[in-house]
């Protein structure tokens, strides 16, 4: 079952990742080709990430993410 579902509203900081880096699991935003995208980071490269979505309809996988396009973590639904 996926965390968030289509539509749902979270709050997202940009605080978690000014003292540390994203980590595998951690659910975040970035911006994608101009679109801004929420997924988890599975796995992390050299000073890449990858992200997938959770949903079934979402199994869009996003390899060679930079740092600077993730915008912040997700820490709540609302």
């Amino acid at each position: 079952m996926p965390t968030l579902s289509p539509g749902e509203k979270v709050l997202v900081s940009t605080l978690p990742y000014l003292f540390s880096s994203p980590k595998v699991g951690d659910i975040v935003v970035f911006k994608y080709k101009s679109k801004f995208m929420i997924k988890r980071i599975t796995k992390i490269g050299k000073d890449l990430y990858e992200v997938s979505g959770e949903n079934k309809n979402d199994s869009l996988k996003i390899p060679g993410l930079k740092r600077n396009d993730i915008l912040g973590k997700v820490i709540r639904r609302i």
